[in-house]
């Protein structure tokens, strides 16, 4: 089996907290099957990160910040540690002042990224991760993930655990 064509998987997280690292799970049904005769991964080819326009319109000050993860595990602490394996993908969206406190300048929603090469896990669960800093509520972050789904042996799965579990 293998997709020709990419499939289309959303996710929405409410966080907790406001400045509260959060983690929604996305299900999947990938991993070894359950006769261990094969396995399957997902290929993410692109992610869109859509932070809410009203969490957006709190960072009113220099230093604050909305960060979007797409994860292997919901234990990691730092969405912004690069050595963290278990971090598929991350990005940051920082405000900074420059000049007159009038200057404003224009968002274009949803982030994308298109992975080239694409990103490979054959994790069974996905975790959508956001944090804030300075933010006064509690922000909402959805996902629209564009992914392939592949058969891959146990060697290879043996390998992917090895790069994003059992490595570094």
């Amino acid at each position: 089996m293998v997709d020709k064509y990419a499939n289309i998987a959303t996710i929405e997280l409410t966080m907790s907290a406001a400045n509260t690292l959060s983690f929604q799970e996305l299900i999947t049904n990938l991993g070894i099957t359950p006769d261990r005769n094969k396995a399957s991964a997902m290929i993410v080819d692109e992610i869109e990160y859509s932070p809410s326009i009203a969490g957006i319109a709190e960072m009113t000050t220099a230093s604050d910040r909305f960060e979007m993860a797409l994860c292997i595990s919901n234990a990691v602490s730092d969405l912004n540690d690069i050595t963290d394996r278990r971090i598929l993908h991350s990005s940051t969206y920082l405000r900074t002042d420059h000049g007159t406190a009038g200057n404003s300048v224009m968002t274009k929603l949803p982030f994308v990224y298109q992975f080239f090469p694409p990103l490979i896990t054959a994790e069974r669960k996905i975790y959508l991760a956001c944090n804030t800093v300075g933010l006064a509520s509690a922000a909402v972050l959805r996902a629209r993930i564009y992914y392939r789904q592949v058969e891959i042996s146990q060697g290879d799965f043996i390998e992917l655990a090895e790069v994003f579990r059992l490595v570094g």
